[in-house]
């Protein structure tokens, strides 16, 4: 996926800190893995995740739905 995000003209984690591009990665991969279920291990809550990469909530979840879009990802995606 960093791969072909970086490719994208213009890259839409150019012009951000590095914790700020972490969370770009790691909160959709989080979505994707069902990490914010409760009822799976490991569990996190998409607010801890966020407060980790010091980031807010809504930024965390704003940039994770742009990603998700721009590479049609959702939970039956094989890739």
């Amino acid at each position: 996926m960093e791969t072909k995000l970086c490719r994208k003209a213009p890259s839409p984690i150019t012009p951000v800190k590095l914790t700020r591009e972490s969370i770009v990665f790691a909160y959709p991969v989080g979505l994707i893995s069902f990490l914010f279920d409760k009822s799976k291990t490991p569990y996190t809550r998409p607010d801890k995740l966020c407060q980790y990469f010091d980031l807010s909530p809504k930024t965390g979840l704003v940039k994770s739905t742009a990603i998700l879009a721009l590479f049609k990802c959702g939970h039956t995606d094989p890739d």
